[in-house]
């Protein structure tokens, strides 16, 4: 089989990133104010971004859902400063552009998240907007384990419900072959 066919080229992984962050926006929100700590200082989305680490779902059965494409295994805040200048730079100007257009909209700022694939090396940078009233919200909750809970927790829910679909069908196999038998005399 030649290379192509086994590896999906870049633009096929930016697209199903890019389905997976649509999807789990709500979490990258949620537990991205709590990584970056935006309640207590909420000019560090200037300095520092949320990156997740994923790999790609192998579903032999063709599943496309777009919660579970990928397995989410780490998540750290990273300086912006830590990348390569090329990039860096292409965050800065994203983060003015999305700054700006928050403060249009009545937002208080935003802040970046970052999911990279690690298996191909592409990665998806989301920006996320929040509002004036997050220096209300409740500081210093957990994070890392409810957002990595939160972007796996579509799997998790398959893999126990085809758990339970197996355990159900060797239960019939069990119960055909060993009283099927004695039923049908």
């Amino acid at each position: 089989m030649e290379a192509s066919k086994r590896l999906p080229n870049a633009q096929d992984v930016w697209k199903k990133l890019s389905t997976f962050c649509a999807r789990h926006r709500p979490s990258f929100f949620k537990h991205g104010i709590q990584a970056l700590d935006l309640a207590n200082d909420p000019e560090r989305r200037l300095r520092d971004i949320l990156v997740i680490d994923v790999i790609p779902v192998v579903d032999e059965e063709g599943n496309s859902k777009s919660s579970r494409l990928f397995h989410a295994f780490e998540a750290r805040v990273k300086s912006i400063e830590s990348f390569p200048p090329e990039r860096r730079d292409e965050m800065k100007l994203q983060m003015k552009l999305f700054e700006e257009d928050q403060r249009r909209t009545g937002g208080m700022g935003g802040f970046l998240v970052m999911v990279f694939d690690r298996l191909s090396g592409v990665a998806n940078v989301c920006p996320m907007g929040f509002p004036k009233d997050i220096l209300k919200w409740e500081r210093g909750l957990p994070w890392k384990e409810p957002l990595l809970d939160a972007l796996n927790a579509p799997l998790t829910r398959l893999e126990k419900k085809q758990r339970g679909f197996k355990i159900a069908c060797e239960a019939i196999d069990y119960w055909q072959n060993d009283f099927g038998a004695e039923i049908k005399h």
